[in-house]
């Protein structure tokens, strides 16, 4: 069983270096990541596809195997990774419409061999705006936390693959307040 955590372990974070591979491969060409992308890739938050079609940055968008029971999923097949970032929709960029503050960054991930997802808000990710994004530990407003083996192949928390300006915005990584370019940019709305 320990052995089977590992590998999936290791497929996870292979996973993860391929999609951010194709993440920066889409920026050179369009200037801006992909929207946002929910595990099951439905309704708008289906960002992970733009990067199989029109142009084909990856054949297909891999399946997490952390993601929970494949019995949970919409359609039956099985979750797919996460990803916050912050690039816009394209019918916004038909419209004229440019990222905030000029910061291009992405946060893929993975839930984890808890499976669990400890991203909180990253559909806003990386902009918390001037509140704390690190009010305690056990109860972030906008972050994080880490998957660690050195915890035990078990242990609790994501596998990140983080790219462009990840260190903009505010937010909150494994309790760990990270605050550059835009901070200040869009509130949560709760």
């Amino acid at each position: 069983l320990e052995a089977q955590v590992r590998a999936k372990v290791t497929r996870v974070w292979a996973d993860l270096r391929t999609i951010s591979i194709a993440m920066e491969s889409y920026r050179l060409d369009f200037g801006n990541y992909p929207t946002d992308s929910e595990d099951d890739l439905r309704g708008l938050r289906t960002g992970l596809l733009q990067l199989t079609t029109p142009l084909q940055y990856i054949a297909v968008v891999p399946f997490d195997v952390f993601s929970g029971d494949v019995t949970q999923s919409i359609n039956g097949s099985a979750p797919h990774f996460e990803m916050g970032s912050t690039g816009l929709p394209p019918s916004f960029y038909a419209q004229g419409r440019k990222e905030p503050g000029n910061i291009h960054a992405f946060a893929l991930y993975s839930h984890g061999p808890d499976t669990y997802d400890w991203f909180e808000h990253e559909e806003n990710w990386p902009f918390n705006g001037p509140a704390n994004p690190c009010p305690t530990p056990t109860s972030l407003s906008m972050g994080t936390t880490s998957y660690s083996p050195t915890n035990g192949t078990k242990s609790i928390g994501n596998m990140h693959e983080f790219g462009g300006s990840w260190r903009a915005g505010n937010w909150c990584l494994d309790g760990i307040l990270i605050r550059g370019d835009g901070w200040d940019l869009f509130p949560i709305q709760s």
